[in-house]
Protein backbone atom coordinates (compact mmCIF):
# COMPACT_ATOMS: atom_id res chain seq x y z
CA UNK A 1 0.00 0.00 0.00
CA UNK A 2 0.97 3.79 -0.88
CA UNK A 3 3.22 5.09 1.93
CA UNK A 4 3.80 1.72 3.83
CA UNK A 5 7.03 -0.23 3.64
CA UNK A 6 5.33 -4.22 3.96
CA UNK A 7 1.84 -5.06 2.42
CA UNK A 8 -1.02 -5.21 5.86
CA UNK A 9 -1.90 -8.58 6.30
CA UNK A 10 -5.04 -10.35 6.53
CA UNK A 11 -5.10 -13.64 8.43
CA UNK A 12 -7.52 -16.55 7.52
CA UNK A 13 -11.08 -15.61 7.09
CA UNK A 14 -14.36 -17.68 7.73
CA UNK A 15 -17.97 -16.88 6.69
CA UNK A 16 -21.13 -17.97 4.63
CA UNK A 17 -24.09 -17.18 4.16
CA UNK A 18 -26.94 -18.89 5.49
CA UNK A 19 -31.11 -18.11 5.64
CA UNK A 20 -30.33 -14.92 3.49
CA UNK A 21 -27.50 -14.01 6.08
CA UNK A 22 -23.92 -12.86 5.11
CA UNK A 23 -21.70 -13.74 8.30
CA UNK A 24 -18.05 -13.45 8.36
CA UNK A 25 -16.24 -14.06 11.74
CA UNK A 26 -13.83 -12.05 13.00
CA UNK A 27 -10.63 -12.09 11.19
CA UNK A 28 -7.12 -10.24 12.16
CA UNK A 29 -6.09 -7.23 10.04
CA UNK A 30 -2.17 -6.78 10.50
CA UNK A 31 -1.13 -2.86 9.27
CA UNK A 32 2.32 -2.33 9.42
CA UNK A 33 3.79 1.18 10.48
CA UNK A 34 4.31 3.65 8.09
CA UNK A 35 7.44 4.45 5.85
CA UNK A 36 8.64 8.21 6.95
CA UNK A 37 11.94 9.43 4.90
CA UNK A 38 12.50 5.97 3.81
CA UNK A 39 12.65 4.08 7.09
CA UNK A 40 10.23 1.90 9.23
CA UNK A 41 9.03 2.83 12.03
CA UNK A 42 7.81 0.04 15.27
CA UNK A 43 5.25 0.86 17.36
CA UNK A 44 7.20 3.03 19.46
CA UNK A 45 8.38 5.53 16.91
CA UNK A 46 12.01 3.97 16.38
CA UNK A 47 13.46 2.68 13.31
CA UNK A 48 13.05 -1.10 13.46
CA UNK A 49 12.12 -4.03 10.98
CA UNK A 50 9.98 -4.78 8.61
CA UNK A 51 8.22 -7.20 10.67
CA UNK A 52 6.79 -4.63 13.80
CA UNK A 53 2.75 -3.98 13.28
CA UNK A 54 1.49 -0.72 13.34
CA UNK A 55 -1.96 -1.67 14.70
CA UNK A 56 -3.87 -5.07 15.18
CA UNK A 57 -7.55 -5.20 14.44
CA UNK A 58 -9.81 -7.64 14.59
CA UNK A 59 -12.85 -7.32 11.71
CA UNK A 60 -15.92 -9.03 11.70
CA UNK A 61 -19.16 -8.83 9.00
CA UNK A 62 -22.87 -9.41 9.20
CA UNK A 63 -25.75 -8.35 6.68
CA UNK A 64 -29.48 -9.93 6.45
CA UNK A 65 -30.57 -9.34 3.15
CA UNK A 66 -34.49 -9.73 3.94
CA UNK A 67 -33.75 -6.89 6.80
CA UNK A 68 -31.44 -4.86 4.21
CA UNK A 69 -29.30 -4.55 7.62
CA UNK A 70 -25.86 -5.52 8.87
CA UNK A 71 -22.57 -3.75 10.33
CA UNK A 72 -19.00 -4.08 9.91
CA UNK A 73 -17.46 -4.54 13.71
CA UNK A 74 -13.85 -3.25 14.12
CA UNK A 75 -11.97 -4.42 17.64
CA UNK A 76 -8.23 -3.37 17.73
CA UNK A 77 -5.83 -1.31 19.70
CA UNK A 78 -2.40 0.25 18.20
CA UNK A 79 0.28 2.23 19.61
CA UNK A 80 0.84 4.77 16.55
CA UNK A 81 -2.99 5.95 15.83
CA UNK A 82 -1.44 8.15 12.44
CA UNK A 83 -0.51 4.52 10.53
CA UNK A 84 -4.85 4.00 11.27
CA UNK A 85 -5.36 7.40 9.63
CA UNK A 86 -2.80 6.34 6.86
CA UNK A 87 -4.27 3.30 6.13
CA UNK A 88 -7.99 4.90 5.65
CA UNK A 89 -6.77 7.58 3.71
CA UNK A 90 -4.92 5.14 0.87
CA UNK A 91 -8.57 3.36 0.89
CA UNK A 92 -9.81 6.95 -0.38
CA UNK A 93 -11.37 7.43 3.29
CA UNK A 94 -9.28 10.42 4.41
CA UNK A 95 -10.51 10.99 8.46
CA UNK A 96 -8.00 14.11 9.32
CA UNK A 97 -9.12 17.30 7.84
CA UNK A 98 -7.05 20.37 9.54
CA UNK A 99 -6.36 18.03 12.23
CA UNK A 100 -3.71 16.02 13.02
CA UNK A 101 -3.60 12.95 16.22
CA UNK A 102 -0.76 10.90 17.24
CA UNK A 103 -0.37 8.41 19.62
CA UNK A 104 -1.95 5.28 21.35
CA UNK A 105 -5.77 4.08 21.14
CA UNK A 106 -8.09 1.36 21.47
CA UNK A 107 -11.51 0.82 19.83
CA UNK A 108 -14.50 -0.98 19.41
CA UNK A 109 -16.36 0.45 16.80
CA UNK A 110 -19.37 -0.73 14.87
CA UNK A 111 -20.25 0.57 10.99
CA UNK A 112 -24.22 -0.23 10.84
CA UNK A 113 -26.26 0.52 8.14
CA UNK A 114 -30.08 -0.74 7.50
CA UNK A 115 -32.91 0.26 5.15
CA UNK A 116 -34.57 2.71 6.84
CA UNK A 117 -31.06 5.10 7.90
CA UNK A 118 -27.82 6.23 6.49
CA UNK A 119 -24.35 4.23 7.82
CA UNK A 120 -23.45 5.24 10.79
CA UNK A 121 -21.14 4.61 13.80
CA UNK A 122 -21.48 3.40 16.50
CA UNK A 123 -18.60 1.86 19.75
CA UNK A 124 -16.02 4.17 21.51
CA UNK A 125 -12.25 4.87 21.37
CA UNK A 126 -9.70 5.24 23.94
CA UNK A 127 -6.74 7.62 22.91
CA UNK A 128 -4.16 7.59 25.56
CA UNK A 129 -0.33 9.39 25.47
CA UNK A 130 -1.61 11.33 22.53
CA UNK A 131 -0.81 14.74 21.06
CA UNK A 132 -3.35 16.43 18.84
CA UNK A 133 -2.25 19.48 16.56
CA UNK A 134 -5.00 21.75 15.11
CA UNK A 135 -4.65 24.36 12.48
CA UNK A 136 -4.95 27.52 14.05
CA UNK A 137 -3.53 26.75 17.49
CA UNK A 138 -0.09 27.46 17.76
CA UNK A 139 1.19 24.53 19.99
CA UNK A 140 -0.43 21.32 20.10
CA UNK A 141 -2.87 19.62 22.95
CA UNK A 142 -1.38 16.80 25.08
CA UNK A 143 -4.21 14.22 25.24
CA UNK A 144 -3.68 11.89 28.59
CA UNK A 145 -6.38 10.60 28.32
CA UNK A 146 -9.66 10.72 26.41
CA UNK A 147 -12.62 8.59 25.28
CA UNK A 148 -14.80 8.97 21.96
CA UNK A 149 -18.43 7.78 22.22
CA UNK A 150 -20.35 7.32 19.12
CA UNK A 151 -24.25 6.80 19.68
CA UNK A 152 -26.39 7.53 16.79
CA UNK A 153 -26.95 10.39 16.59
CA UNK A 154 -25.05 11.34 19.52
CA UNK A 155 -21.17 11.89 19.63
CA UNK A 156 -19.13 12.63 22.89
CA UNK A 157 -15.86 12.67 24.06
CA UNK A 158 -15.33 12.31 27.71
CA UNK A 159 -11.88 14.11 28.76
CA UNK A 160 -10.41 12.38 31.39
CA UNK A 161 -7.00 14.67 31.20
CA UNK A 162 -6.44 16.96 28.60
CA UNK A 163 -3.42 19.30 28.96
CA UNK A 164 -4.00 22.37 26.78
CA UNK A 165 -3.73 26.45 26.69
CA UNK A 166 -1.98 25.72 29.73
CA UNK A 167 -3.76 23.99 31.75
CA UNK A 168 -5.41 20.23 32.79
CA UNK A 169 -9.00 20.02 31.64
CA UNK A 170 -11.54 17.55 32.46
CA UNK A 171 -15.52 17.00 31.47
CA UNK A 172 -17.02 16.43 28.42
CA UNK A 173 -18.07 17.66 24.87
CA UNK A 174 -20.80 16.07 22.95
CA UNK A 175 -22.53 17.11 19.65
CA UNK A 176 -26.22 15.87 19.53
CA UNK A 177 -26.14 15.83 15.66
CA UNK A 178 -23.37 14.25 13.19
CA UNK A 179 -23.44 16.07 9.60
CA UNK A 180 -23.14 13.53 6.70
CA UNK A 181 -20.02 16.79 5.54
CA UNK A 182 -18.25 16.33 8.77
CA UNK A 183 -15.10 14.54 6.77
CA UNK A 184 -15.55 17.55 3.76
CA UNK A 185 -15.02 21.03 3.50
CA UNK A 186 -18.75 22.72 4.89
CA UNK A 187 -19.52 23.71 8.59
CA UNK A 188 -19.47 21.08 11.78
CA UNK A 189 -22.81 20.68 13.36
CA UNK A 190 -22.73 22.92 16.92
CA UNK A 191 -21.13 21.28 19.70
CA UNK A 192 -22.45 21.48 23.90
CA UNK A 193 -19.88 20.76 26.57
CA UNK A 194 -19.17 20.80 30.27
CA UNK A 195 -15.47 21.27 30.86
CA UNK A 196 -13.38 22.21 33.91
CA UNK A 197 -9.91 23.80 34.27
CA UNK A 198 -7.64 24.15 36.87
CA UNK A 199 -5.50 27.20 35.63
CA UNK A 200 -6.19 29.61 33.05
CA UNK A 201 -3.31 32.92 32.32
CA UNK A 202 -4.63 35.08 29.65
CA UNK A 203 -0.84 35.03 28.42
CA UNK A 204 -0.81 31.49 28.22
CA UNK A 205 -3.99 32.16 25.60
CA UNK A 206 -2.58 34.73 23.72
CA UNK A 207 0.52 32.25 23.24
CA UNK A 208 -2.09 29.67 21.86
CA UNK A 209 -4.89 31.24 20.13
CA UNK A 210 -2.59 34.64 18.95
CA UNK A 211 -2.28 34.84 14.65
CA UNK A 212 1.69 34.60 15.36
CA UNK A 213 3.73 32.76 12.94
CA UNK A 214 2.40 28.90 12.76
CA UNK A 215 4.70 26.29 12.73
CA UNK A 216 5.89 24.17 9.80
CA UNK A 217 3.10 21.72 9.82
CA UNK A 218 -0.16 23.95 9.40
CA UNK A 219 0.10 24.04 5.47
CA UNK A 220 0.28 19.98 5.88
CA UNK A 221 -2.66 19.75 8.05
CA UNK A 222 -5.15 21.84 5.83
CA UNK A 223 -6.07 20.51 2.82
CA UNK A 224 -6.33 22.04 -0.38
CA UNK A 225 -10.28 23.08 0.16
CA UNK A 226 -8.97 24.88 3.48
CA UNK A 227 -5.72 27.07 2.38
CA UNK A 228 -3.36 24.11 1.77
CA UNK A 229 -2.11 25.40 -1.46
CA UNK A 230 -3.58 29.13 -0.86
CA UNK A 231 -1.19 31.27 0.86
CA UNK A 232 -4.58 33.90 1.05
CA UNK A 233 -6.20 31.15 3.50
CA UNK A 234 -6.00 32.15 7.50
CA UNK A 235 -4.58 29.06 9.33
CA UNK A 236 -7.64 29.59 11.87
CA UNK A 237 -9.48 27.91 8.89
CA UNK A 238 -10.63 24.89 10.71
CA UNK A 239 -11.61 26.69 14.49
CA UNK A 240 -13.53 29.06 12.24
CA UNK A 241 -16.10 26.48 11.33
CA UNK A 242 -16.63 25.21 14.92
CA UNK A 243 -19.72 26.70 16.78
CA UNK A 244 -19.65 25.38 20.39
CA UNK A 245 -21.38 26.23 23.78
CA UNK A 246 -21.82 24.79 27.61
CA UNK A 247 -20.79 25.48 30.97
CA UNK A 248 -17.08 26.43 31.40
CA UNK A 249 -15.23 26.27 35.12
CA UNK A 250 -11.89 27.48 36.16
CA UNK A 251 -10.05 26.82 39.26
CA UNK A 252 -7.80 30.27 38.74
CA UNK A 253 -7.74 32.80 36.43
CA UNK A 254 -4.49 35.39 36.02
CA UNK A 255 -4.89 38.12 34.00
CA UNK A 256 -1.91 40.48 34.53
CA UNK A 257 -1.76 40.78 38.56
CA UNK A 258 -5.42 39.85 38.72
CA UNK A 259 -6.19 36.12 40.21
CA UNK A 260 -9.77 35.41 40.17
CA UNK A 261 -10.76 31.59 42.10
CA UNK A 262 -14.21 29.50 41.07
CA UNK A 263 -14.66 31.29 37.61
CA UNK A 264 -17.68 29.78 36.00
CA UNK A 265 -19.44 31.69 33.16
CA UNK A 266 -21.90 30.57 30.45
CA UNK A 267 -19.37 30.35 27.16
CA UNK A 268 -19.82 30.62 23.30
CA UNK A 269 -17.72 30.20 20.50
CA UNK A 270 -19.04 30.92 16.74
CA UNK A 271 -16.67 31.18 14.00
CA UNK A 272 -13.52 32.75 16.36
CA UNK A 273 -15.70 35.09 18.14
CA UNK A 274 -16.36 33.67 22.40
CA UNK A 275 -18.53 35.39 24.58
CA UNK A 276 -19.07 34.30 28.03
CA UNK A 277 -22.37 35.07 29.40
CA UNK A 278 -23.19 35.35 33.57
CA UNK A 279 -19.34 35.39 34.60
CA UNK A 280 -18.84 34.28 37.99
CA UNK A 281 -15.61 34.55 40.36
CA UNK A 282 -14.42 35.10 43.57
CA UNK A 283 -11.95 37.88 44.03
CA UNK A 284 -9.57 39.55 46.34
CA UNK A 285 -12.47 38.58 49.09
CA UNK A 286 -15.09 39.55 47.41
CA UNK A 287 -17.25 38.82 43.79
CA UNK A 288 -16.79 39.68 40.51
CA UNK A 289 -19.38 38.92 37.53
CA UNK A 290 -19.69 40.13 34.10
CA UNK A 291 -19.74 39.64 30.21
CA UNK A 292 -16.58 39.26 28.02
CA UNK A 293 -16.39 39.25 24.42
CA UNK A 294 -13.74 38.07 22.34
CA UNK A 295 -12.75 38.08 18.28
CA UNK A 296 -10.21 35.73 17.26
CA UNK A 297 -9.13 37.82 14.29
CA UNK A 298 -5.80 38.71 12.59
CA UNK A 299 -5.59 41.49 15.47
CA UNK A 300 -7.77 40.52 18.39
CA UNK A 301 -10.09 42.20 19.88
CA UNK A 302 -11.38 41.96 23.65
CA UNK A 303 -14.15 43.38 25.68
CA UNK A 304 -15.16 43.33 29.44
CA UNK A 305 -18.05 44.64 31.04
CA UNK A 306 -17.68 43.82 35.05
CA UNK A 307 -18.99 44.92 38.39
CA UNK A 308 -17.64 43.72 41.46
CA UNK A 309 -18.48 43.63 45.36
CA UNK A 310 -17.35 43.33 49.11
CA UNK A 311 -13.97 43.39 47.58
CA UNK A 312 -11.00 43.66 50.35
CA UNK A 313 -8.97 46.90 49.43
CA UNK A 314 -5.85 45.10 51.20
CA UNK A 315 -5.92 42.09 48.89
CA UNK A 316 -6.00 44.03 45.76
CA UNK A 317 -2.60 43.10 43.95
CA UNK A 318 -1.70 47.00 43.42
CA UNK A 319 -1.93 47.44 47.27
CA UNK A 320 0.01 44.16 48.58
CA UNK A 321 2.45 46.51 49.86
CA UNK A 322 0.04 48.06 52.03
CA UNK A 323 -1.73 45.07 52.73
CA UNK A 324 -0.50 45.49 56.97
CA UNK A 325 -1.56 49.20 56.87
CA UNK A 326 -4.48 48.97 55.20
CA UNK A 327 -8.62 47.75 54.85
CA UNK A 328 -11.44 48.69 53.76
CA UNK A 329 -13.91 47.23 51.41
CA UNK A 330 -15.00 47.80 47.70
CA UNK A 331 -17.76 47.81 44.83
CA UNK A 332 -17.89 48.88 41.56
CA UNK A 333 -17.69 48.73 37.88
CA UNK A 334 -15.79 48.77 34.99
CA UNK A 335 -15.54 48.71 31.28
CA UNK A 336 -12.91 48.06 29.16
CA UNK A 337 -11.54 47.46 25.63
CA UNK A 338 -8.32 46.31 24.29
CA UNK A 339 -6.73 44.73 21.06
CA UNK A 340 -3.65 43.18 19.29
CA UNK A 341 -1.29 40.62 20.07
CA UNK A 342 0.82 40.43 22.88
CA UNK A 343 1.43 41.66 26.05
CA UNK A 344 2.64 45.54 24.92
CA UNK A 345 -0.24 45.69 22.28
CA UNK A 346 -2.63 45.02 24.89
CA UNK A 347 -1.71 47.77 27.56
CA UNK A 348 -1.23 49.84 24.72
CA UNK A 349 -4.91 49.76 23.09
CA UNK A 350 -6.61 49.54 26.60
CA UNK A 351 -9.35 51.75 27.09
CA UNK A 352 -12.12 52.01 29.32
CA UNK A 353 -13.72 53.54 32.26
CA UNK A 354 -15.62 52.57 35.78
CA UNK A 355 -16.42 53.75 39.13
CA UNK A 356 -15.74 52.59 42.74
CA UNK A 357 -17.36 53.19 46.37
CA UNK A 358 -15.62 52.21 49.36
CA UNK A 359 -16.36 51.53 52.54
CA UNK A 360 -15.10 51.73 56.16
CA UNK A 361 -11.59 52.34 55.10
CA UNK A 362 -8.71 52.68 57.21
CA UNK A 363 -5.15 53.59 57.15
CA UNK A 364 -3.35 52.42 60.07
CA UNK A 365 0.19 53.85 60.97
CA UNK A 366 -0.44 57.36 59.46
CA UNK A 367 -2.84 60.06 60.54
CA UNK A 368 -3.00 61.64 57.60
CA UNK A 369 -5.34 64.44 58.19
CA UNK A 370 -2.78 65.64 61.12
CA UNK A 371 -0.01 64.80 58.77
CA UNK A 372 -1.41 67.60 56.30
CA UNK A 373 -2.31 69.99 58.29
CA UNK A 374 0.64 70.26 60.54
CA UNK A 375 2.99 69.83 57.41
CA UNK A 376 4.76 66.80 59.60
CA UNK A 377 4.78 63.33 60.11
CA UNK A 378 1.96 62.23 62.80
CA UNK A 379 1.40 58.64 63.56
CA UNK A 380 -1.94 57.26 64.43
CA UNK A 381 -4.69 55.50 62.49
CA UNK A 382 -7.06 57.56 59.48
CA UNK A 383 -10.73 56.62 59.55
CA UNK A 384 -13.07 57.07 56.63
CA UNK A 385 -16.64 55.78 56.66
CA UNK A 386 -17.07 56.17 52.64
CA UNK A 387 -15.78 56.79 49.76
CA UNK A 388 -16.56 57.28 46.00
CA UNK A 389 -14.49 57.84 42.82
CA UNK A 390 -14.32 57.47 38.99
CA UNK A 391 -10.97 55.96 36.60
CA UNK A 392 -10.96 55.62 33.58
CA UNK A 393 -7.91 53.75 31.30
CA UNK A 394 -6.15 55.52 28.36
CA UNK A 395 -2.47 56.27 27.46
CA UNK A 396 -0.82 52.89 28.61
CA UNK A 397 -1.74 53.73 32.07
CA UNK A 398 -4.91 54.05 35.22
CA UNK A 399 -6.22 58.11 35.22
CA UNK A 400 -7.84 58.35 38.93
CA UNK A 401 -10.47 61.32 38.01
CA UNK A 402 -11.20 61.67 41.64
CA UNK A 403 -11.47 59.84 44.52
CA UNK A 404 -13.66 61.31 47.77
CA UNK A 405 -13.13 59.88 51.12
CA UNK A 406 -15.62 61.26 53.56
CA UNK A 407 -15.28 60.97 57.32
CA UNK A 408 -17.07 63.36 59.83
CA UNK A 409 -14.25 65.25 60.43
CA UNK A 410 -13.14 66.07 56.80
CA UNK A 411 -12.80 65.11 53.42
CA UNK A 412 -9.56 63.70 51.61
CA UNK A 413 -9.80 63.53 47.93
CA UNK A 414 -6.84 61.50 45.81
CA UNK A 415 -6.65 62.43 42.07
CA UNK A 416 -3.93 61.25 39.30
CA UNK A 417 -2.22 58.87 37.35
CA UNK A 418 0.06 55.98 37.82
CA UNK A 419 1.08 54.38 34.63
CA UNK A 420 1.40 50.33 33.59
CA UNK A 421 5.55 50.94 34.49
CA UNK A 422 4.05 51.57 38.23
CA UNK A 423 5.01 55.11 37.64
CA UNK A 424 3.04 57.64 40.14
CA UNK A 425 2.05 61.09 39.91
CA UNK A 426 -0.86 61.69 42.34
CA UNK A 427 -2.36 64.80 44.39
CA UNK A 428 -3.59 64.54 47.56
CA UNK A 429 -5.69 67.09 49.65
CA UNK A 430 -7.32 67.21 53.29
CA UNK A 431 -10.35 69.55 54.50
CA UNK A 432 -11.38 69.35 57.79
CA UNK A 433 -15.56 70.35 58.56
CA UNK A 434 -17.88 71.13 61.37
CA UNK A 435 -15.91 71.53 64.29
CA UNK A 436 -12.66 70.38 63.12
CA UNK A 437 -12.27 73.24 60.61
CA UNK A 438 -9.87 76.25 60.85
CA UNK A 439 -9.98 79.81 59.97
CA UNK A 440 -6.36 79.02 58.65
CA UNK A 441 -5.27 80.64 55.18
CA UNK A 442 -3.63 77.65 53.96
CA UNK A 443 -4.53 74.17 52.21
CA UNK A 444 -2.09 71.79 52.53
CA UNK A 445 -1.36 69.44 49.14
CA UNK A 446 0.40 66.16 49.04
CA UNK A 447 2.48 64.71 46.07
CA UNK A 448 2.90 61.64 45.24
CA UNK A 449 5.80 60.26 42.41
CA UNK A 450 8.30 58.09 41.52
CA UNK A 451 7.43 54.47 41.28
CA UNK A 452 5.02 52.54 43.89
CA UNK A 453 7.58 50.48 44.99
CA UNK A 454 9.84 53.42 46.05
CA UNK A 455 7.22 56.16 45.94
CA UNK A 456 8.24 60.09 46.90
CA UNK A 457 6.13 61.89 49.34
CA UNK A 458 6.01 65.86 49.77
CA UNK A 459 4.01 68.08 51.52
CA UNK A 460 3.28 71.73 49.83
CA UNK A 461 1.04 75.05 51.35
CA UNK A 462 -1.15 76.84 48.91
CA UNK A 463 -2.54 80.13 49.93
CA UNK A 464 -6.31 80.19 50.35
CA UNK A 465 -7.75 82.84 47.45
CA UNK A 466 -9.40 85.11 49.49
CA UNK A 467 -13.02 86.55 48.25
CA UNK A 468 -11.73 89.49 46.02
CA UNK A 469 -8.23 88.23 45.43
Amino acid sequence: MPGFAIPVEVRTLRGGLQNHKLVVEPFAVVIPPARISGKNLSSSGNPSGAGTAGAIANVSLSHDFDAKTGGIRIEGQTARVQDVFRFATAFGRPLQNGWELRGKASADLRWEWSAEKLPAWNGRADVTQATLQVAGLNQPVQLEAIRAEWRMPVRKFTLTKVNAFGANWSGSVEQSKILQSDFGETEIAPWSFQLQADHLDAAELDRWIGPRARPNWLQRLLPRGLGGTSATEPPSAVLRRIRASGDLRVDEVTIEKIKMKQFRAQAKLDALNLSLQNAQAQWSGGEVKGIVEAAFSAKPRYEIAAAFDHVAISQMPWLARLSDHLVGTAAGSLQLKAGGIGREALLGSLAGKGEIRLANVELRGWDLAGTMALGEWIPGNSHWTAGAGTFHFSDGGFDLNTLRLTAPSGEFLLKGSVSFSEVTDLTAESHATGRSARTENTVRFMQISGTLAEPKVSLEKTAVQQPGD
